[in-house]
């Protein structure tokens, strides 16, 4: 646990300004540090709306279909409600296998990868690790097995080794764009079949019995691009709000070291009023 003595701390040298003029950069900095405060706060729910949206559109898109106009139909399942008419609805099961992956020891996997294990540990959240053994020699999806986060699911090209903590589903190529298939597991939110014990748990079994909507391949393929278009618009948005957080964090910090080190001169940029309202807190 780092920590820092009370010798390290007295024996720093402060500057000690007249006790008004430490409550004008009080006041100053505190009507300042709002300002920043505060369009850090907007820049933060803009990302949570972004978020929002993004998820919106990607769900919609891949449980509705991109025409508007399309007859629909009832698909029979809540979270699902109506598809289009021309959809299938079926159980993953007609179509793919799902079982776990394999163990591997933690000898056999470095957390950088190196010029002889450089193939990817997949894990229930990810890449966790890089190993220089192989279980997965086509595309698949990931499923976290285990663990609060189980349920995530993640798009495996070959070759990469997927971990005991997930589930290999593995999908007929003619019946489901793997990307698509992921959106749609992901829209599902498979942590909600999970058991709700100490320890939650997701088995294959549960995965291959979700009935999942099925357009044809060439629809899969338009959502799959119309997805890379747009959610690369949002995710673009997303990075330029948290650029703007760091440099108004950034602000925040250059502009209290300035004031409280004289480097700025903030006597004339508070009005008397807001003066007498600073406290000076004893120590």
């Amino acid at each position: 646990m780092p920590r820092v003595s009370w010798d390290f701390l007295g024996n720093m040298v402060l500057t000690t300004p007249p006790i008004p003029e430490q409550q004008t950069i009080a006041a100053f900095l505190d009507r300042e540090t709002a300002k920043i405060d505060v369009l850090i706060a907007e820049q933060k729910r803009l990302i949570e709306l972004l978020k929002e949206k993004r998820q919106s559109v990607i769900s919609h898109a891949v449980t509705k279909g991109l025409n508007p106009n399309a007859p629909m139909k009832d698909s029979g399942i809540e979270w699902l409600g109506e598809v289009p008419e021309h959809w299938g609805v079926v159980p993953l099961r007609w179509f793919a296998s799902c079982a776990s992956g394999n163990g591997i020891s933690v000898e056999q996997v470095e957390t950088e990868a190196d010029t002889k294990q450089f193939l990817p540990v997949i894990g229930g959240n990810g890449v966790m690790g890089y190993t220089n053994l192989v279980n997965v020699k086509h595309s698949i999806l990931a499923v976290g097995r285990v663990g609060a986060l189980c349920g995530n699911v993640h798009i495996v090209n070959p070759p990469a080794w997927v971990t005991d903590n997930a589930l290999i589903l593995d999908a007929a190529p003619n019946a489901f764009d793997l990307t698509y298939l992921a959106s749609v597991l992901r829209s599902r939110n498979l942590n909600d079949i999970a058991s709700k014990t100490a320890q939650p748990l997701i088995t294959g079994t549960q995965v291959r019995d979700q009935r999942v909507p099925q357009p044809p391949l060439e629809e899969q393929s338009a959502i799959v691009n119309f997805l890379e278009r747009e959610t690369a618009k949002l995710d673009t948005l997303t990075a330029e709000a948290k650029t703007a957080i760091t440099l108004l964090q950034e602000r925040r910090t250059a502009l209290i070291s300035a004031a409280v080190t004289g480097k700025i001169d903030v006597r004339g940029l508070v009005s008397a009023k807001t003066e007498v309202k600073a406290e000076t807190v004893p120590c």
